[in-house]
């Protein structure tokens, strides 16, 4: 019997409080495959984002450089999974803040310091630009 995506989110959340964020990753790639097959694009979206940070995070507590390129590059492609979706969903405020993210990732991959802090710049605006559509949410709400 396949597991079900809550026995797969509480391992989750077991695995995050102990900062086992590769065995995170992993569950919440098998997460985002039933939340596709569900078509419920939404939740996969928000677990394609959480993957890229999972895997951001495994990236940051290695001590192997080929591994710290590997989870960067596999956070890269989670997060650009989640723009996709919410941009077919259309969430501009998620997509952005996603694509804000590959560029920060993408600062510490680069070539070169003028590569790097073109990638920090993008990622810093989108950022900026991202709190200011929240920001208008708020104040819509109020």
């Amino acid at each position: 019997m396949p597991e079900t995506e809550i026995n797969l989110l509480k391992r989750v959340r077991l695995e995050e409080k102990n900062h086992n964020w590769v065995k995170v990753a992993k569950n919440y790639e098998q997460v985002s495959k039933i939340f596709i097959d569900k078509n419920e694009l939404a939740k996969a979206a928000k677990i394609f984002k959480k993957l890229g940070y999972a895997y951001y995070r495994a990236a940051e507590i290695t001590k192997i450089p080929e591994d710290y390129i590997e989870r960067n590059k596999l956070a890269i492609n989670a997060y650009n999974e989640a723009i996709k979706i919410y941009e077919n969903i259309n969430n501009k405020s998620q997509q952005l803040e996603c694509l804000a993210e590959v560029h920060f990732i993408n600062g510490f991959l680069a070539d070169s310091i003028e590569q790097a802090k073109k990638a920090f710049n993008e990622s810093h605006k989108l950022f900026i630009e991202v709190s200011k559509l929240y920001a208008e949410k708020n104040e819509q709400k109020s």
